[in-house]
């Protein structure tokens, strides 16, 4: 735990650079509230410039399949000690499902998913390069970022531009650039009945779903 001296000098000079400089960068407006919860600043100065993804991605979004009828393919990242990510808000969101799915998890993980749901397969696989990455999600369609909190999330920016149907919690910095039902679906962090009823609704209502990727 960081001493009261150091935390209350790293507040001082934190104070002095933001009310002292000429531009502040931010990656989304998600971060500046975090931020003026600690620092007042003037907004005049603010700047965004979110993060940048490789082109691999767009490529990979003209390689997709439609997937018309076979089990929805969910993707989440994050590994398990990162409570922030969300993990256990999305397991609790698909628990209410009755349909078959797919989820994918990326990232490492101690515990095993085997015998979790009969009709949730659950698939755990390690982080992986650009390439592999964009070809693990052509044949994927929603990409689930169940933060409760993140500056960005340059991960869901990449499946997005695959071509996968975004779900974005408002706590996720990357939502801002999510327009609600038109190229995405957005919501808040810990509604479970609703995050259920997301995925229930992609996954019967496949023109939807094509739609929201195609966006």
């Amino acid at each position: 735990q960081t001493p009261v001296f150091y935390a209350f000098k790293d507040k001082v000079i934190e104070n002095i650079f933001m009310k002292n400089s000429d531009r502040l960068i931010f990656l989304s407006e998600r971060s500046v509230e975090l931020y003026k919860e600690i620092v007042d600043f003037d907004s005049d100065k603010i700047e965004f410039i979110p993060n940048g993804i490789d082109e691999v991605f767009f490529i990979s979004s003209c390689k997709r399949k439609v997937n018309s009828e076979n089990n929805l393919n969910v993707v989440f990242a994050g590994d398990e000690v990162r409570k922030e990510k969300g993990l256990e808000f999305l397991l609790n969101a698909v628990s209410k499902l009755n349909f078959d799915l797919n989820l994918y998890l990326i990232g490492n993980y101690s515990r095993t998913f085997e015998n979790y749901s009969g009709n949730i397969k659950i698939k755990v696989t390690e982080r992986m390069d650009t390439n592999d990455f964009s070809k693990f999600l052509e044949d994927k369609d929603v990409f689930v970022s169940a933060s409760s909190y993140e500056q960005f999330s340059i991960t869901a920016v990449e499946a997005m531009a695959s071509g996968l149907t975004p779900i974005v919690t408002l706590e996720t910095g990357m939502s801002s650039y999510i327009k609600n039902e038109e190229n995405g679906i957005t919501l808040n962090f810990g509604d479970e009945e609703l995050l259920a009823k997301i995925i229930e609704r992609l996954n019967f209502e496949r023109n939807l779903l094509i739609t929201l990727s195609e966006n």
